[in-house]
């Protein structure tokens, strides 16, 4: 009886593990046809892609022309130190993403985004933020009424995107993110693209304070309020998969 069980078993696992086989590779060569079949230019270079994940890579600089400030925090005096202040000089900032997304439908993707970013002056993060695009599709046109040959037209897209940053230098907590832009996507072939795009970003972060009097970095326990709101425009580059 035992002996039956384990070959019974084995059975069933060998079975298993068949099924499962197959499915994935139905799964898989289904997910790679509504990519051809949908993204057009998979049918004007005929190469196999990768279903409906994508990913890439991307980044730019953001010009920060806006930072405004208010603080509340107790002296080691005894007494709360309340300001705030408005900067107006633009300012240089670097950044670098990394994105995975997925095709929810023919012109749309949805991505998760990370990597590093400044914000400010010597204020960095983390970012971790969702995105959506929408890509306004141009299909494939003949090079001539005589050549069946298809060249892919430049693409529009538009996106949003919203999350959070991980504070890296001279900022505390979280800082909240948002950003709106405009592209150009421009095919590549090999299920690949090369974007170019301008976009507005705002953050809402809460920065270190300085006491200058004390020459010395305030304690976050004697904060009672750290509040900057930052704004900007980025130009960006990005290769997507």
């Amino acid at each position: 009886m035992i002996k039956f069980w384990n070959i019974s078993s084995r059975a069933a696992a060998l079975v298993t593990i068949l099924f499962v086989t197959v499915i994935s590779a139905s799964s898989a060569k289904a997910g790679d046809r509504w990519r051809r079949d949908s993204n057009p230019y998979y049918q004007t270079f005929g190469i196999k892609g990768t279903g409906m994940f994508t990913w890439g890579l991307e980044w730019g600089s953001t010009l920060s022309f806006y930072d405004k400030s208010s603080f509340i925090f107790m002296a080691d005096e005894g007494f709360a130190v309340e300001g705030g202040e408005l900067l107006v000089n633009p300012h240089m900032n670097a950044f670098a993403l990394f994105s995975v997304g997925y095709n929810v439908s023919y012109n749309t993707n949805v991505s998760l985004n990370t990597g590093w970013q400044g914000i400010a002056k010597e204020k960095r993060i983390i970012p971790v933020t969702g995105r959506v695009t929408y890509v306004f599709t141009g299909l494939p046109r003949l090079t001539s009424e005589r050549t069946p040959t298809y060249t892919p037209d430049i693409q529009n897209f538009v996106f949003f995107d919203t999350g959070v940053g991980i504070s890296q230098a001279q900022l505390h907590g979280l800082t909240l993110l948002a950003k709106a832009g405009y592209g150009v996507r421009l095919p590549l072939g090999y299920g690949m693209s090369l974007d170019t795009s301008l976009s507005f970003q705002a953050a809402y972060a809460h920065p270190e304070l300085y006491d200058k009097f004390a020459d010395r970095k305030v304690p976050w326990s004697n904060v009672g309020k750290s509040d900057s709101f930052y704004m900007g425009l980025s130009l960006s580059m990005a290769v997507r998969f």
